[in-house]
């Protein structure tokens, strides 16, 4: 079945409808055994690259996920406000699945990962400027496993 190319605005009412509840505080510390301790990682304006200072973080997540085999990471990409909504869905696509890229070149089992952009649509800051603007480019690492969520799994590039 072929079906039609979702529009802009499209787009942005499916991405409303599915998006988990965005949560804007800053995370804390968690006792063991809670929250998991994923860490984003930020880009570069324009940019899908890994920056060299997100390594030490998808260390961390790596380590983490490799001591919980039963984890299901889901990894969004996102986006400052700048560009079109097109444009910021597949950099946002292209954002998460360089984290997972890494994750799975490090050893994670791909499976384990799923990939998703909400684009612009989700700002972790508010405002119109760099300091919000570096926030919000941005790949975000969400336990999903055992919350329902129907997730396709990451397929590394060849």
């Amino acid at each position: 079945i072929q079906q039609a190319p979702i529009t802009a605005p499209a787009a942005v009412e499916h991405i409303k409808a599915i998006a988990p509840a965005h949560d804007r505080t800053v995370p804390t510390p968690q006792a063991e055994g809670s929250t998991p301790p994923l860490e984003d990682i930020f880009f570069d304006y324009d940019q899908a690259l890994v920056r060299p200072d997100a390594i030490a973080a998808l260390k961390t997540n790596l380590q983490w996920l490799t001591q919980h085999p039963a984890a299901t990471v889901l990894i969004e990409g996102h986006c400052d406000e700048r560009g079109s909504v097109e444009y910021n869905l597949g950099l946002g696509q292209r954002r998460a699945e360089a984290a997972a890229d890494y994750l799975v070149k490090a050893g994670m089992t791909p499976g384990r990962l799923a990939v998703h952009s909400y684009g612009k649509e989700l700002p972790f800051a508010i405002g119109h400027d760099e300091s919000a603007w570096r926030l919000n480019r941005r790949a975000h690492f969400r336990l999903v496993q055992g919350q329902g969520l129907a997730i396709i799994p990451f397929i590394q590039a060849k």
